[in-house]
Formats: structure tokens, sequence, C-alpha cells
């Protein structure tokens, strides 16, 4: 049991950091700082916006999402959000938050202490007057959506801001993948090929089901900025449900690959030995009634869920068919009284001395 919880401390962690990694914030609130007399000038071509003294221009553009501070806390708070703005450096804990780009924009999430004095509801794009000794000054104030800022201009550690974790959750899955040891088997015993069985069937797992798991945090706020990942309105809950199941068919390799490395086969004078995550099943050599090969095809539901996902796609058609047609083979010893025990030979490491094993206890498998 200590290699399925294991395997199953190992999968929280990787897809946790996985998780932590991509998944990022719906929405963020920018400040801009702004000069309506410099866009004025701008605006310059249209004759009727040159007309217009700056009070009236600043009035014309701030028309009916113009705001004052509710709050002495909010206007220090503000003041300070356009010095930072204006001077670059001058705010340390801000700094880290402003893109400097064409226009100088501060970032913040939704969720962020410092927002809590200013007036709700914030509108999609609005401005905030400021009264100083120098006179008024303007804010601009707006939301970014996921897909306006995912893959553009705002800091990673407020689009992502869960991304700081995926470091330790990563580095306590590898822990646990070495830690506490496995147990051995005794020296004399039969075990499974580590490599072949088991490491490279875990990487295998563990890339497959990361991609796969990965795939919709990627591609759906790429499509729509207010889609979830199971948004079923949209339809975006079947694409992040399907590609989910592959997740799930390709972490089932650990599975398989911790199982392997619990087993082991002990060929003991008066009994045959099989030791796995299950537990000690053995038959005594003069309770045998027959010894014969056998063949183990993919499991069924793995075959069906492949056919289903991969209807109309070829490629993934001809791989569950390739799966189907693939079988391994083992020995089956069957007991007089019990349940037959079963042994699978690929990557068993002396397999030879298993057959050997059974040929001098008067039990040579016919061939197949």
């Amino acid at each position: 049991m200590l290699e399925l919880g294991r395997r199953i401390f190992i999968l929280v962690m990787f897809f946790g950091a996985i998780a932590c990694f991509l998944n990022h914030a719906d929405r963020l609130v920018y400040f801009r700082a702004m000069d309506f007399q410099a866009d004025q000038k701008k605006s310059a071509a249209w004759k009727k916006l040159r007309q217009l003294d700056l009070e009236a221009y600043i009035a014309r553009k701030t028309k009916d999402r113009l705001r004052s501070p509710a709050s002495p806390e909010a206007e220090a708070f503000l003041a300070r959000v356009y010095n930072a703005l204006l001077k670059p450096g001058s705010d340390r804990e801000l700094e880290n938050k402003i893109n400097r780009g064409y226009r100088a924009r501060l970032f913040m999430a939704p969720g962020d202490p410092a927002l809590l004095p200013l007036q709700k509801p914030w509108p999609e794009f609005g401005y905030i007057e400021l009264k100083t000794n120098k006179g008024k000054l303007y804010l601009g104030m707006g939301h970014q959506k996921a897909s306006d800022y995912v893959f553009t201009d705002a800091p990673s550690e407020l689009v992502y801001p869960w991304r700081t974790f995926w470091p330790y959750l990563l580095a306590l899955g590898i822990l646990a993948y070495f830690f506490p040891k496995r147990k051995k088997p005794p020296q004399e015993a039969l075990y499974y090929s580590r490599a072949a069985s088991v490491v490279l069937v875990d990487i295998l797992g563990l890339f497959l089901g990361g991609v796969f798991f990965a795939f919709p945090f990627l591609i759906i706020p790429s499509i729509s900025s207010t889609a979830g990942l199971l948004d079923f309105d949209k339809g975006f809950a079947w694409l992040t449900l399907a590609f989910w199941f592959l997740t799930a068919i390709s972490i089932s390799l650990l599975f398989i690959a911790g199982w392997y490395a619990s087993l082991w086969i002990e060929l003991n004078s008066e009994e045959l030995v099989k030791v796995n995550i299950k537990g000690r099943q053995s038959v005594a050599l003069k309770e045998i009634k027959e010894v014969s090969y056998y063949q183990r095809n993919a499991p069924k539901w793995l075959v069906y869920g492949l056919l289903i996902l991969g209807s109309g796609n070829p490629t993934a058609t001809g791989q569950a068919f390739l799966i189907s047609a693939n079988s391994e083979q083992g020995i089956q010893v069957t007991p007089t009284k019990g349940k037959p025990l079963k042994i699978m030979l690929n990557s068993l490491r002396g397999h030879e001395k298993l057959l050997d094993y059974l040929k001098e206890a008067g039990f040579e498998p016919p061939e197949p």
C-alpha cells in the first residue's frame, strides 16, 4: 500500500504544480496616468475638439465616467499610484506592478486590499479626479480580461498568482518518488526490470498526463475570456473532460508501474510465491494441477475509450486498433484448489529460472 500512496501523492503534487503554473486570474484592474492636454493635441485634426478649452475637452472625454475618491484613504492611495506611474522607481512596492510600455499601466488584482477603499462598482474603463496642490490630476482606471493580458503586458506574478508555488509542489513530488525507499525483494527472488517496467513507464505516464491535463488551461483562455474550464453553457467543459479522460488513461500507467515495482517471485523449495501490492499469493508445488501459457490483452475500456475519442481521427483510431492487437505472454499456474497464480514473463528478469523451476517440479507448459 506504500507504493499506492506514494503514487497518489506524486500525482497530486505533479498536477497541482501544473495547475499553479498555468491557472491565471480571470480579470485585472489597471490604472493609467492621464495627460488630457497631450491627448487634445493628438486630436488636433478634429476641428471641434481643437476649439474646446482644456476643461471642456476633459468634460467631454470623461462624460458619465468621472469619479472622485470616496475617502481620504482612497485619495492617498490613488495619489501614490499617480506618482508611481509618472516617476519610475519612486515606489518599490508598486513598481513591480507597472508595465512601462507605450503607456505605463499599473496592474492590480481585484481582491487586493489596497483597492477596498475605492467605490464600487468599477466601470470597464473610467476616470478618477484627484485634487492636489498642483491642481486637478486624472487617473484612468479599467479592467483587462483574461484573453487581453494572458499573453501580453501584465506582470506575470499578477496574471499567474499561484505560480510561485509550483516549484515546491514539484520538488515534493520528486522527493516522494525516491523516499521512503521501496522494499527490496529477497536476493534470490525474480523481479521486473526497474528501467523498462517502472521508471520509463512512470516518465511516459507523467509526460502524457501532463500534456493532456495542461491543454485546456492553454487553449480555452485564447478562445474565450469569460469561459471557464468546466463551462457547459459554452461547451468548453466537454473539451476539458475529453482531455482529462486522456489524462486519466495516461496516469493509469503510473499505477501499472507501481504494481510492477512492488512485484516479485520467490522460488521456494516447497512453494511458488508471488508478492505484490495486495500481499502474498502462494501455490504449493504438490498442489499444482496444471501449468500453461496465457495471453493478456489491453483493457477493453481503454480501447473503447480511444475509439470514442478518436472517432473521425484516423491516427487516434489506428492507435486504438494497435493497442487492441497488442498482447503479453505469461505463465498460469493452476492449483487443485484456489485461484490460479499468473506471472507475466515480459521484462521479468531471469524468467528462464522460473521455467526451469517448474520443469524440475514436473510441470512444463506446452508451447503456445
